[in-house]
C-alpha cells in the first residue's frame, strides 16, 4: 500500500485523477451519495462505501472560476481560501491572511487577481498565480459581506453586511487601494453587490435578520431565520452614490444579483425562494421564476445570456430559459444547501459550493455530475467522481476510508484488500475536462467537448 501511496503522489506536469503513473484510477463500482451524519458524507458503491469527513471548516462559503476556466477558487467559513485544477482536483496553492469567515470572492477580468472580503472588515487583494497577497483595503467597520469588480478592472465595489447597522457602500482603487467613495445605501447590511457592465451603476440589496431557532446550524441558517429587509434592489450613480432607481417585487432579502450579458437585465435570487428578471433602465419586473423550495442563495448567467443557474438552501441547482422561464434541468447531489455557483467560461459546466463541504463539477447540457471535491485546512485534498474514480495527496488517507457493508458493523477495509486494486482508465477526467497548466512546463491541453442545448428561444 506504501508503493501505491507512492504512486499516488501527483505533478502539476502529470495532474490527472490517477492512481499509478497518473494513468489509472481505482475503479470500485457505481454508487449514489447518501448522508450519513452532519460530518460524514458516504458514497455508496455496492457491497462498500467510500466514507469521507467533514466538518464545518470545510463548508463552502464561495467560489468562483479563473478567467482561463481551469481552476476553481473556492473560500470557506475557516477562512482560507484555494486554488484547485478542475481536472485533477489538485491543491495548487492556498492564500492566507484573512484569519476569519470569508463571505465573497471576486476575480480581475484579465484573470490576474482575486479580491476577497469577509468577517474582519478588510478587502484583500491577491496574485492568483503566486498567492500573494498584494494590497489590504481597510476602511469597512463591519464584515465585508459582498463585493464586485468593475468590468474595466479598475474599482472595487464592497458592502458590509452586519444587521441594525447602515449598509454602507464603498468604492476603492483597484491599484492604489484608495478609497473613492463611501454613503449610507440600507438601513441594514448590504447583502449582495453589482456593477453594472457598462461599469457606470452600483447595484445592492438589504440583509436582515433575526434567529428564531437558538439550535440552527449556521449552514442551513437561510430559511431558518426571520428575515425582515425589504427585498428592494436599489441602483447608485458610481461617480456620486447617488440613488438612480429602485427594483420592487422581492418580499425578502435578495441573496444574489448577476447581469446579463447585453447589459439590458437584472437577475436577482431571493430568499423569497424566487428569481426575478429586471429591466434594468425601467425597473419593471419582467419574469419570475419559481421553482425552489428553499431560499435562493447564488444566481449566475451563462455567456451567451440564454439561461440561469441557480443555486439554492434546498440541496439543488437548477437551470432556466431566461426567455420562457421555464425550469430545463435540476441538479442534485449535494447533501446541505448550496452556497454559491459559478459557470465555466465557455458556458458547458458549472461548478457548486455547499455547506457540506464539497464542490462538485456538473454537465450543464445532460445534469451529470462528473466530480466531487473536497479540501481541507491543513492542505490535503481529495477529489472522486461517481463511478468510483478517486485522486488525493498522500496525507488525505486520514480523512476517508472504505467501509464493507456487507458487515453487522461499520468496519475500515483492510489496505491490502482487493478494493484498493487499481484498473486502468482509457478516458480520463481530465481529458474529459481538458485544459493546460500555465504554472507548470509541458502541461498538455485538450479541448472540451461541444455540448448543445436544446430548447425554444423566446425574444423578450
Amino acid at each position: 500500500m506504501d508503493k501505491m501511496k507512492n504512486n499516488l503522489t501527483t505533478t502539476n506536469q502529470n495532474a490527472k485523477l490517477a492512481l499509478i503513473k497518473s494513468k489509472s484510477l481505482l475503479n470500485i463500482t457505481n454508487g449514489l451519495l447518501a448522508n450519513r451524519s452532519s460530518k460524514e458524507l458516504i458514497e455508496s458503491f455496492e457491497n462498500f462505501r467510500f466514507s469521507l469527513n467533514l466538518g464545518y471548516s470545510n463548508s463552502v462559503s464561495c467560489i468562483t472560476i479563473t478567467h482561463d476556466g481551469k481552476y476553481i477558487v473556492r473560500a470557506s467559513l475557516h477562512g482560507t481560501i484555494k486554488l484547485c485544477e478542475i481536472s485533477s482536483g489538485m491543491e495548487l496553492r492556498t492564500f492566507k491572511g484573512h484569519g476569519s469567515q470569508i463571505f465573497s470572492i471576486a476575480t480581475t477580468p484579465n484573470g490576474k487577481y482575486l479580491a476577497s472580503g469577509g468577517w474582519g472588515s478588510t478587502i484583500k487583494l491577491w496574485d492568483i498565480s503566486s498567492g500573494k497577497e498584494l494590497r489590504t483595503f481597510d476602511g469597512h467597520s463591519d464584515s465585508v459581506n459582498s463585493l464586485a469588480i468593475a468590468p474595466n478592472g479598475k474599482y472595487i465595489a464592497s458592502g458590509n453586511g452586519v444587521p441594525l447597522t447602515n449598509g454602507i457602500i464603498k468604492l476603492w482603487d483597484i491599484n492604489s487601494g484608495e478609497e473613492l467613495l463611501t454613503f449610507n445605501a440600507h438601513k441594514s447590511g448590504v447583502s449582495s453587490i453589482a456593477i453594472t457592465t457598462d461599469g457606470n451603476y452600483i447595484l445592492s440589496s438589504d440583509d436582515y435578520f433575526n434567529r428564531e431557532e437558538d439550535d440552527v446550524d449556521y449552514h442551513d441558517y437561510a430559511d431558518q431565520y426571520h428575515d425582515v429587509a425589504d427585498g428592494i434592489i436599489r441602483m447608485w450613480d458610481i461617480n456620486n452614490g447617488k440613488l438612480a432607481r429602485s427594483f420592487f417585487g422581492h418580499s425578502r432579502s435578495v441573496s444574489s444579483m448577476a447581469i446579463t450579458p447585453d447589459g439590458k437585465y437584472i437577475v436577482s435570487g431571493s430568499w423569497d425562494k424566487t428569481i426575478k428578471l429586471w429591466n434594468i433602465n425601467s425597473g419593471e419586473d419582467v419574469r419570475t421564476f419559481e421553482g425552489h423550495s428553499r431560499s435562493v442563495s447564488s444566481i449566475a448567467i451563462t455567456p451567451d445570456g440564454k439561461y440561469i443557474i441557480s443555486g439554492s438552501a434546498d440541496k439543488t441547482i437548477k437551470l432556466w430559459n431566461i426567455n420562457s422561464g421555464k425550469d430545463v434541468r435540476t441538479f442534485e447531489g449535494h447533501k446541505s444547501g448550496v452556497s454559491s455557483i459559478a459557470i465555466t467560461p465557455d458556458g458547458k459546466y458549472i461548478v457548486s459550493g455547499s455547506y457540506d463541504g464539497t464542490i462538485k463539477l456538473w454537465e450543464i447540457n445532460s445534469g451529470k455530475l462528473l466530480c466531487s471535491y473536497a479540501a481541507y485546512e491543513d492542505g490535503e485534498w481529495l477529489s472522486w467522481t461517481p463511478d468510483g474514480y478517486y485522486n488525493c495527496s498522500n496525507g488525505a488517507y486520514q480523512y476517508f476510508s472504505f467501509v464493507d457493508d456487507s458487515k453487522d458493523t461499520l468496519e475500515a477495509v483492510p489496505q491490502n484488500h482487493p478494493i484498493y486494486k487499481a484498473k486502468k482508465k482509457e478516458i480520463l477526467l481530465s481529458d474529459y475536462i481538458g485544459g493546460a497548466n500555465p504554472y507548470a512546463k509541458n502541461s498538455p491541453h485538450t479541448d472540451m467537448p461541444e455540448i448543445d442545448i436544446d430548447d425554444d428561444e423566446i425574444p423578450f
